[in-house]
């Protein structure tokens, strides 16, 4: 089987994707729900992006191990390339569901029931922190916070609405991890042996589900499902806060038929005024 950090983390889940026969080079939509957010940026999420087409972790790992001094100009360009590519479709497709304060706020039971969803306020003010990628995450249940942690993942060439299932990448995860390096670890190299090791504060447990869509279900019947509010505009292009045109977040509707969508989507984007839920935990 290798070695043991294959197995595990954000390398154990790229293995998994890839040995059931969902890796994939496209373009991806990812939709991660969350109910604690750690010290989120760009690196940590190449890990868990690459990992979602396939990758076992070894992308980030030479790109941050690798010294300049032993790569030739052209293996280099190929790097920095894939860094740029893995960046802007990270930009484009990912999004992270958490509650706003006035979400939590708003919810039935108010701040004192918003205790096990975590984030604190430092993660958020860093400077390196991915503002535009949350969401507002309002649960379909009114009045309801949420604690969960699953991932929706459908390649953005590929609509969920196609016929062709057999050889559809896309797939959901539903476990424990929240998003954070915590839960899903960071690939160093050992200072002994000289091997990559993976260093991972929690004991985490998922389930990759691939996407199957119901054939014997009607189209039609998805409104039924979505409850009307929480798909009906999931077929629109989106847009960020500045009008800036975003890949279309156009699947979740049909991850209905095979795990439905807690939380009301697409999620309202984050603006100059509104802030996350903050709690240490």
């Amino acid at each position: 089987d290798g070695p043991s950090w294959r197995r595990t983390g954000y390398c154990g889940l790229g293995r998994a994707i890839s040995q059931l026969g969902l890796a994939t080079e496209d373009a991806l939509n990812i939709d991660y729900i969350t109910s604690s957010v750690g010290s989120l940026n760009t690196e940590f999420l190449s890990t868990l992006y690459l990992a979602a087409q396939g990758d076992e972790g070894t992308a980030v790992y030479k790109w941050r191990t690798t010294p300049a001094s032993k790569l030739s100009k052209l293996v280099d360009r190929n790097m920095q390339v894939a860094q740029q590519t893995a960046q802007k479709q990270i930009a484009a497709g990912f999004r992270i569901y958490f509650p706003s304060l006035e979400t939590v706020r708003a919810s039935t039971g108010g701040p004192h029931n918003g205790g096990t969803i975590c984030f604190q306020s430092k993660w958020w003010n860093s400077a390196t922190f991915p503002r535009d990628l949350l969401r507002d995450c309002k649960s379909r249940r009114d009045g309801m916070l949420m604690h969960n942690k699953i991932i929706y993942v459908y390649p953005t060439s590929q609509p969920l609405t196609s016929s062709h299932t057999s050889t559809s990448k896309s797939w959901s995860y539903i476990g424990s991890a929240n998003c954070s390096e915590s839960a899903w670890g960071r690939l160093v190299k050992d200072r002994q042996t000289k091997q990559p090791k993976l260093n991972c504060r929690n004991w985490e447990c998922g389930v990759v589900i691939p996407f199957r869509r119901a054939s014997t279900m009607a189209d039609g019947h998805d409104e039924e499902r979505t409850g009307g509010k929480a798909g009906e505009d999931s077929d629109k292009e989106q847009s960020d806060k500045h009008g800036k045109a975003k890949v279309k977040s156009c699947g979740l509707k049909a991850f209905e038929k095979v795990m439905p969508v807690p939380m009301v989507y697409p999620g309202k984007e984050y603006g100059d005024g509104d802030k996350p839920w903050f709690n240490a935990g």
